[in-house]
Parts: structure tokens; C-alpha cells; sequence
């Protein structure tokens, strides 16, 4: 099955639609492999001698370094997929929330990339954390018909503090 926006992927298994939170789960998931075959990769390297040793080793480091970096991800211990009770117990209350639904049109902010994970119309929840020079986005949503209490970790994000997006 599919739909006519190419931005959204519908998920079918055996002839029904995959829920919200099944979809979730399966964004994890798929970051966790993505992140474990990246890192895997860049340890790999060509043993033709096409840079000096040293220059290699040094290259490699920095790929590492950068390539799953907690500097620019949230911690391991919150994820997709994660409770807003394991939110407040790591992060404490948000500095800020807010409430929208997914545009159907173009828009911009932190909250852009969403549209990869759910369809236009779908309400979110936002919480921002001040850390430091930086913001700390968190989406929740969750199925319809599902209590906002248990909604999960849809996506997150670290920003610069007053970015123009």
C-alpha cells in the first residue's frame, strides 16, 4: 500500500496498517541499526596504503568520534519509543511544551523532519529542555484514541539556543 505524498511511508502487515506506536518502535529499531552499521563501517578500513598510517588512524578517530556522538544526540538513556515518565525522571519538567498538529503544507523549525515519521493531521506533543547553548526537543504523539499519558518518544533533538529556522 502506499500513499500520494512520497514523505510518508504507510506500513502494512498482512493487509493492516501498523499503529502509531508500532511505527515508533520501528523508527528505533532502525536507528539502532543505522547507527550500529555506520559505526561498523568506519571501522573497517582499506588496507591498500592510500593515506600514511598515522594520517588513517587520525581520520578514523574523528569519524568516531562524530559518527554516534552524544555530544549531538540526546542521552542512550532516552530514545524513541520512551515514556514521558522516563523523560521526567531523566530530564525533570520541560522548560516549555506546546501542542500542534502536523501541517499538511510546508514548514519550518525544529519540528521539520516529522513529517518522515507521521502524516499530516497527526497531534503532537513538544517539550523543550534548556541545556546549556542548546535546546532539547522532544515529540511525543501517540494513536488517536490512545490517553496522552502514555504517548512515547516519537523523535528528538538538540538545537542551538535562538536558531532561525
Amino acid at each position: 500500500m502506499h500513499t500520494t505524498r512520497k514523505s510518508y511511508i504507510r506500513f502494512s502487515t498482512n493487509g493492516f496498517v501498523l499503529s502509531l506506536r508500532e511505527r515508533i518502535h520501528f523508527y528505533a529499531r532502525i536507528r539502532e541499526i543505522i547507527c550500529i552499521q555506520t559505526t561498523t563501517s568506519e571501522i573497517m578500513i582499506d588496507r591498500q596504503p592510500r593515506l600514511p598510517p598515522i594520517r588513517a588512524a587520525i581520520i578514523l578517530l574523528m569519524l568516531l568520534i562524530v559518527g554516534c556522538s552524544p555530544a549531538t544526540t540526546p542521552p542512550a538513556e532516552i530514545t524513541q519509543g520512551s515514556s514521558k515518565e522516563a523523560v521526567i525522571r531523566f530530564y525533570g519538567e520541560p522548560d516549555r511544551t506546546q501542542e500542534y498538529i502536523i501541517p499538511d503544507g510546508p514548514f519550518f523549525g525544529p519540528q521539520e523532519g516529522l513529517i518522515n515519521f507521521v502524516p499530516p493531521g497527526t497531534l503532537m506533543e513538544e517539550w523543550v529542555y534548556e541545556v546549556e547553548d542548546e535546546e532539547l526537543y522532544i515529540w511525543f504523539t501517540g494513536d488517536s484514541d490512545e490517553s496522552r499519558e502514555n504517548w512515547l518518544v516519537l523523535d528528538l533533538g538538540r538545537y542551538p539556543t535562538g536558531a532561525v529556522y
